[in-house]
């Protein structure tokens, strides 16, 4: 390791709560120029530790189907099958299923026309309650709230069309 100017900011919480979204320790650590050298041991090491990390994290979303006594090891096979089980069940296929019931879809649709709707409002001036628009905003994914407003401004570009045509034809 050689000699280094560093430069951190650590932010505690002291109420974390159940949500892992916010974070219990932030550390803002900068560094302007930094150099070591590693063992191969302490190199493979890193990698599992990291690789340990990513599993964690896909653990998490599984961790709510859990039985209570949390089962360890090989015992009580049972318990575990009925974990894996009900995690494949419950995110995979029960999601998958919903996702193209009817109801979802005529769901899905009423969500779409509602944010169009308001969005084109929004645009042309009008007022448009917020917490509306927010919650759409949260039902809603990225792609569809980005293809609801391209096409809410496209409407909105369409009536200025008719309304300056029919203005052009009163003339």
């Amino acid at each position: 390791l050689a000699p280094m100017t560093s430069i951190s900011k650590l932010i505690l919480n002291n109420k974390p709560g159940v949500d892992m979204n916010v974070p219990r320790v932030l550390l803002d650590f900068v560094v302007e120029q930094i150099s070591f050298n590693l063992t191969q041991q302490q190199f493979l090491q890193i990698m599992h530790l990291v690789e340990n990390f990513d599993l964690m994290a896909v653990n998490v979303k599984y961790m709510k189907y859990r039985a209570p006594g949390r089962p360890k090891g090989r015992t009580n096979v049972q318990r575990w099958w009925k974990y894996a089980f009900d995690a494949v069940l419950h995110e995979d296929v029960r999601r998958r299923s919903k996702m193209w019931s009817w109801k979802h879809i005529r769901q899905h649709r009423l969500y779409m026309k509602s944010y169009r709707s308001l969005y084109g409002k929004r645009l042309v001036g009008k007022h448009v309650d917020k917490a509306q628009i927010e919650k759409l905003e949260d039902l809603l994914d990225v792609h569809n709230i980005s293809l609801a407003r391209s096409l809410a401004e496209a409407d909105v570009r369409r009536s200025k069309e008719e309304k300056a045509a029919a203005k052009a034809k009163m003339r």
